[in-house]
């Protein structure tokens, strides 16, 4: 029992430190390179090209999925489109170039090469869907603060959103705490024996409750891959665990409307499923 504690403080501590600084640092960003007058003349050219360079921007930040969200209050808060900042939400935790580096080594370049291109696919797309779907207006965000200096501004937001998003922080924490002393290793090599279409599914479903970054999840995805796991369940558990966790579900549930919310936890783990399955094929 005080393992679990020390472990869900643990997390609350690295979650807070994140959210802060996160916030901060993104609304500072924001400001000075005028990100929003950006997207709006690209989305004048093209309607795809803003959600083509917000996925790329996550994937060039090196965040996991609980620093990623600071970052999308404040591309939304900034007036940035929410389709837009929902690209950049999908791509950031599951792309970086220290994975990309990684899988590269433990997995091959197909696996590499396929997972950093669906990946970006399905960012592109998660966004767009909720353009067509008219739900820019599905976020329970304030404008960002204005007439304020810059460093003073960025703190105010950082503190703000840290504070209405405390409870559901510390809730995120203590189920991350409980989780992390259970070993979905065990529960996922388990299941190796099931049809495929099956298997993936319960690795999707084995991935999303666990909070780890990308980074962490890779070495344990190559252990399950040298046992004999199928690849492509391999691929939708990693995604999972590092793209979605309840953490970031609960946050995520006081930052966006229903309507919006349940779109992005099913639009998440269908193209997780659907992105483990086809690489059974290639």
């Amino acid at each position: 029992m005080k393992i679990i504690i020390v472990n869900c403080l643990e997390f609350f501590l690295v979650l807070s430190v994140m959210f802060l600084l996160g916030s901060f640092l993104s609304h500072i960003v924001m400001r000075r390179v005028s990100l929003e007058k950006i997207f709006a003349r690209l989305e004048q050219k093209n309607n795809w090209l803003g959600n083509a360079i917000a996925a790329v921007i996550g994937a060039l930040t090196p965040f996991c999925v609980c620093t990623s969200i600071p970052v999308f209050t404040a591309m939304v808060q900034m007036g940035i489109k929410t389709n837009v900042a929902i690209s950049f939400l999908f791509a950031s935790p599951l792309i970086n170039f220290s994975s990309t580096i990684l899988i590269w080594f433990l997995f091959g370049v197909k696996f590499a090469v396929y997972y950093l291109a669906m990946a970006l696919i399905f960012s592109i797309v998660a966004g767009v869907i909720v353009r067509y779907l008219r739900w820019d207006d599905a976020v329970n965000l304030a404008p960002a603060p204005e007439g304020k200096k810059e460093a003073l501004a960025a703190a105010t937001f950082a503190w703000q959103l840290f504070k209405n998003l405390l409870a559901p922080l510390l809730i995120g924490a203590v189920i991350a705490g409980f989780i992390h002393n259970y070993v979905p290793v065990k529960l996922i090599t388990a299941v190796n024996g099931y049809p495929v279409w099956l298997l993936i599914f319960l690795a999707t479903l084995i991935g999303f409750p666990i909070y780890a970054n990308i980074m962490v999840l890779a070495p344990v995805c190559f252990m399950l891959v040298n046992k004999g796991m199928n690849p492509g369940a391999v691929m939708a558990f990693l995604m999972a665990g590092a793209g979605i966790s309840f953490p970031t579900a609960i946050v995520l549930q006081r930052i966006l409307k229903p309507r919006l919310f349940f779109y992005y936890l099913g639009y998440t783990f269908a193209a997780y499923y659907i992105i483990g399955y086809i690489f059974n094929f290639i």
